[in-house]
Parts: C-alpha cells; sequence; structure tokens
C-alpha cells in the first residue's frame, strides 16, 4: 500500500516546477493541502473512498487495491493539471517596459491534460462510456471554453 507521502513524492517530482510558479505548495510532503484534492478526486475514481474530501489519509488511500497504484498516481496528476490551470492568475506580466506573457504555459498545460487523458483513456479506459460512471468525464474543450470567455 503506497501512503499519502509517496504519492505526495510522486506528484511533486512530476509537477513541482509548474506548481512552483503558480504558487502551489511544493515544500510539504505528507499533509499538502494543494495535493489533496487531486488525491482524493483520484481515490474516488480508483475503487476508493474517502472519509474527508479536505483531508486524504493513508487509510483512504488502502482502500484503493495494490493493482490501481498506477492509475491512481495518473489520475492524481491529471486533476492537479487542472488545479494548476486553476490558478494561473497571471496572464501577462508588464514592469519597467519588459512584458511577459504566459498564453504559452497555459497552451502547454492545456496540450499536457489533453495528452494525460488520451493515456488515461488508453491505459485504464478511465473517461470512456461507462468505465466511471460514478463521477462521469472530465472531457473539457479549451477552444470552446477560451471562445466563450474571449468574445
Amino acid at each position: 500500500m503506497a501512503s499519502r507521502s509517496d504519492i505526495e513524492t510522486v506528484l511533486l517530482s512530476r509537477r513541482k516546477a509548474i506548481m512552483e510558479f503558480v504558487g502551489m505548495d511544493v515544500a510539504t510532503v505528507g499533509t499538502n493541502t494543494d495535493l489533496n484534492d487531486a488525491i482524493g478526486f483520484s481515490v474516488r475514481n480508483c475503487g476508493g473512498k474517502v472519509e474527508s474530501i479536505i483531508a486524504v489519509t493513508d487509510a483512504d488511500l488502502g482502500t484503493v487495491p495494490d493493482d490501481e497504484i498506477d492509475k491512481l498516481l495518473d489520475v492524481a496528476e491529471y486533476r492537479l493539471l487542472f488545479n494548476i490551470l486553476g490558478n494561473m492568475d497571471e496572464v501577462s506580466v508588464s514592469v519597467a517596459g519588459q512584458s511577459e506573457s504566459y498564453s504559452e504555459i497555459r497552451a502547454t498545460l492545456e496540450s499536457q491534460i489533453g495528452l494525460l487523458s488520451t493515456k488515461l483513456e488508453k491505459m485504464y479506459g478511465f473517461g470512456s462510456a461507462g468505465a466511471n460512471a460514478q463521477v462521469g468525464t472530465l472531457e473539457y474543450d479549451f477552444a470552446e471554453h477560451n471562445e466563450a470567455v474571449n468574445g
């Protein structure tokens, strides 16, 4: 059985740089609140149960079958990417005549979400019709969203 610290360590090794960029906690391991939602979501989608949606524990992780740990990690990373995207407050920054645009970072995140979504469906059936009936799919059309927001 993987512990909460184990899962957080793997997620941080996969996404630490972008988490830090958007101001998420990358120093705490074992009780990282910025990883809680992703881990809880993943537990629920891997056949497990959580007692508290705001404090996933080792006991909650123990409700996931051992042969689902790789899926748990990948699904948690998927949800984490959405959370990171949601924390991207800055679109561009201008200071003393210099300007930086973060639209490429957003586009890269959206692309990574799409690639991971494809991987999850191919490897685990995640997101396919009926495979995750308890939660539904997480298909998201970023182009449609951006058009609606930006007109």
